[in-house]
């Protein structure tokens, strides 16, 4: 990407942000932005969609438990109905019914492939198990190596899981 290029994605990223500020109850509803380095995306369209597939982003939110050990990390707050947290945005890897092998170091193989990860998070404890995505569950992982997905917490239940989100830039 040239210079000029990330200048004009920038100013465009800010002008965006600028108008989400003047208008939040329409940008909570259909603007979420990504403020870490898990998806290469910064700002994401929320669908209002339940399309749950494989490759698919989407925006979730976690158990109770979950979510205070990533706000003792990232210290944030959201929209999240009953814990407050911010929402999470990760790519569906893994449905029901995929054959998963997470070896409890950040590696995890489904249905043959493996999905590698290391960990560099030592507040959490790394997952591991071997078997069956149960039904109404998803494995939710990103492609960047500190990412807090479910190397971490495992499997989210479909309830948790607010829409699929598209990336706008």
């Amino acid at each position: 990407m040239t210079k000029h290029n990330k200048v004009k994605k920038f100013v465009l990223f800010v002008t965006v942000g600028a108008i989400l500020l003047t208008i939040p109850p329409i940008a909570q509803k259909y603007i979420i932005v990504n403020t870490t380095p898990s998806l290469p995306g910064r700002v994401f369209l929320i669908n209002h969609d339940r399309n749950f597939v494989r490759n698919a982003t989407v925006m979730f939110c976690h158990t109770e438990k979950v979510n205070a050990l990533i706000q003792m990390i990232r210290k944030q707050t959201g929209a999240c109905p009953l814990t407050g947290a911010t929402p999470n945005l990760k790519i569906i890897a893994g449905v029901p019914g995929d054959l998963v092998i997470a070896d409890g170091k950040g590696e995890i193989t489904i249905n043959g492939n493996i999905f590698t990860g290391t960990s560099t998070k030592p507040q959490l404890p790394s997952w591991r198990f071997e078997g069956v995505i149960p039904p109404h569950r998803y494995l939710l992982l990103t492609h960047h190596r500190d990412g807090l997905d479910s190397r971490y917490f495992g499997f989210i239940a479909e309830e948790q899981i607010i829409s699929t989100i598209k990336e706008l830039f």
